[in-house]
């Protein structure tokens, strides 16, 4: 009872965080600001049963217009009558947004420890916290994903109406970005994962053969997502591209650095979860054991970083962007300081692969099966704190699941010309959800172990809760002009 009051009572003040927030943006930035110039107007035109009509330089598809169509027909309903379809309605879809997307983590994470923190936390990214105020794409875009997946883990419907509902929720979800298609790769193969039984498990290529035998042996779950690939191929081929406008700015390319910069997030946004002195004492005790290795990779991450580094002409040009600063401030400071980061790359893909390596799906051994089989007859009744305080997640991480979300995050970032931490949200999101704290404690204190867990979430909770803050403060407060806009206040977003 108690964790269930904790969970309602976090949940109810992250929304009165955002929701004061959203209010704030209401108030100070009442014109449609950046992409919200081509969004607002094109779902104007929606709202009043123009679907014919399109604007060229939009690039994504029409999902988020069709969801603000029936939002303000929902709103007429309830009202009684017409509601306008202003800015302020619009907005209002992605602060829903939010509301649902808690709910899912919820119910993906129910009965996990930390249950409570971790909901608000991963719905509390700050990548995506803006766009709760604003009407962006992202939101919703996260929202489907995240439900297609939660229908695939938690198979409430059965397993194949599970993968077919799943893989429907998955096509949806590409209306408001193409690269959804990608993680619906990603779900599918959660999916077939899922039906590999663990005790067949025994190392990365029997992991493969058994993902392939259960592809054929779970057909009636795999064809949906087949469809949806199929549909997707249909699209692009139609289209003559993914990109339905604007495609002179949004070429394919081979951006492989964008790989170090989502990295580097990864790092930044897990700091409460593994940063410890043993954290950084098994990364040093690593480079020493593999000096070697570790200079060879350096050498090869600077190589990737000099030959395979787009500089987007939005990147140079546009300073309401953060990465328009972090590009100039830090990456490209001197004509040296992109290679120099090199150590800090490695580093961060350290961070991000350490922690789902220790979260990885292991087997228990011989002696261990038959202790748990001891302790269970000889158990007479089973009580709450039985199946309670586990620290596990609702799936842990296997070779499989690990391989695909890195295939499926390159797939995504690295065709993309433009920095952008905005698409960083979907494969954080998943990475979040895959991992758990560090078992190292803050501080070398053995007294701290049993607190460990829920300290760190309260930690991330926190952190993410001040980010978010700052993000808004710095939009809301900090504002500049162009000469070319002398009466337009420009503010600063990701």
């Amino acid at each position: 009872m108690a964790g269930s009051n904790s969970i309602s009572l976090l949940s109810h003040l992250t929304v009165i965080v955002i929701r004061s927030c959203f209010q704030k943006v209401t108030n100070v930035v009442r014109k449609p600001f950046i992409d919200e110039i081509f969004h607002i107007p094109q779902a104007r035109q929606y709202c009043r049963g123009r679907f014919d009509v399109w604007d060229n330089k939009i690039t994504t598809p029409p999902g988020l217009y069709w969801l603000g169509y029936v939002w303000v027909k929902i709103l007429a309903v309830l009202n009684g009558g017409e509601f306008k379809c202003d800015t302020n309605t619009l907005r209002d879809i992605n602060f829903v947004g939010f509301v649902v997307l808690q709910l899912l983590i919820f119910y993906l994470q129910k009965g996990t420890t930390g249950n409570s923190y971790s909901t608000s936390s991963i719905s509390l990214n700050p990548l995506i916290t803006l766009y709760y105020s604003l009407f962006y794409t992202d939101v919703w875009s996260t929202v489907f994903i995240v439900a297609s997946y939660v229908v695939i883990v938690k198979q409430p419907f059965g397993k194949y109406r599970s993968a077919t509902i799943s893989a429907f929720i998955g096509l949806a979800s590409v209306t408001f970005r193409q690269t959804n298609i990608i993680w619906n790769a990603l779900i599918l193969a959660t999916f077939i994962d899922q039906q590999i039984d663990p005790k067949d498990r025994t190392n990365s290529f029997s992991d493969i053969k058994l993902f392939i035998a259960e592809t054929w042996r779970n057909i009636l779950g795999v064809l949906p997502f087949a469809i949806n690939f199929g549909l997707f191929l249909a699209f692009v081929y139609t289209n003559g591209g993914i990109t339905l406008g604007d495609k002179q700015n949004h070429v394919f390319s081979v951006h492989i650095a964008q790989l170090f910069y989502f990295t580097s997030f990864v790092a930044m946004l897990s700091i409460p979860l593994w940063i410890s002195p043993s954290f950084f004492l098994g990364y040093l005790k690593l480079l020493r054991q593999n000096i070697i290795s570790t200079i060879i990779s350096w050498a090869v991450i600077a190589l990737l970083v000099h030959y395979f580094t787009v500089v987007h002409p939005f990147l140079l040009a546009d300073n309401r962007h953060y990465t328009f600063y972090i590009w100039r401030r830090i990456i490209n400071l001197t004509a040296y300081s992109r290679y120099m980061l090199a150590p800090a790359y490695h580093f961060s893909i350290y961070v991000t692969f350490k922690m789902l390596a220790d979260n990885i799906l292991s087997l228990p051994n011989e002696q261990e099966i038959q202790q748990q089989e001891t302790e269970y007859e000889q158990k007479e009744r089973f009580t709450e704190e039985d199946f309670a305080d586990e620290g596990e997640d609702p799936i842990k991480p296997t070779f499989i699941t690990i391989a695909a979300l890195s295939i499926c995050t390159a797939l995504t970032l690295v065709p993309s010309p433009l920095f952008e931490p905005r698409y960083f949200i979907i494969p954080f999101t998943f990475w979040r959800l895959l991992v758990r704290p560090s078992d190292s404690t803050l501080f070398e204190n053995e007294s701290l172990k049993k607190t460990n867990n829920r300290t760190r979430l309260l930690f991330e909770l926190a952190y993410f809760v001040a980010f978010t803050y700052l993000l808004y403060e710095v939009f809301i407060q900090y504002t500049f002009k162009w000469p070319s806009e002398p009466l337009e206040y420009q503010r600063i977003i990701w």
